[in-house]
């Protein structure tokens, strides 16, 4: 197994308006994830995407999308967080610890 890194921004829910200002700084990271991620899923050929969440899978859901890989979704919580519900939208399977956690 190999482990890629790639770059990844974080989305803030805070008022402030320095959260504000770091989220569109982060836009821009989260762009460059997503480009990353492209390029790895080509070079590699990889088929299944298999997201546990966090805000790093975000990037690579979103280029897997564009690239229309199976993506798999794996909830462990009651309470899903921002970065998987958004992930959630481009699975093609989602797994879940409790039931009623996606609609």
């Amino acid at each position: 197994m190999e482990f890629l890194r790639i770059v990844s921004g974080k989305i803030r829910r805070g008022a402030s308006i320095k959260e504000r200002l770091r989220n569109i700084g982060d836009m821009f990271i989260v762009l460059g994830g997503i480009a990353e991620s492209l390029r790895h899923l080509s070079q590699k050929k990889i088929d299944v995407i298999f997201c546990k969440g966090g805000y790093v899978s975000l990037p690579v859901v979103i280029a897997g999308r564009i690239l229309r890989k199976e993506i798999i979704l794996h909830e462990s919580d009651t309470k899903p967080g921002l970065s998987n519900k958004i992930c959630a939208k481009f699975s093609t399977t989602i797994f879940t610890g409790f039931s009623g956690v996606f609609p």
